[in-house]
């Protein structure tokens, strides 16, 4: 079954990111919303909410 809008999904392994320039890790097992579904090649956009227990609401979210 293919992943739809809105579908909420959980990453499966470690992310290596290098957002805004910054190196770090998306662990495994981050969840997060599917935000854009493209057909043709088959592919997904993905912001995962990251746990940042410093900021207020407890979260950080990048787009992938």
């Amino acid at each position: 079954m293919k992943a739809q809008l809105y579908d909420i999904i959980q990453t499966l392994v470690d992310i290596n990111a290098d957002f805004d320039h910054r190196d770090r890790i998306i662990p495994k097992g981050t969840e997060g919303s599917l935000v854009e579904c493209y057909k043709n090649p088959e592919l997904y956009a993905v912001d995962l909410a990251i746990l940042k227990e410093k900021l207020v609401g407890g979260f950080e979210y990048e787009n992938v």
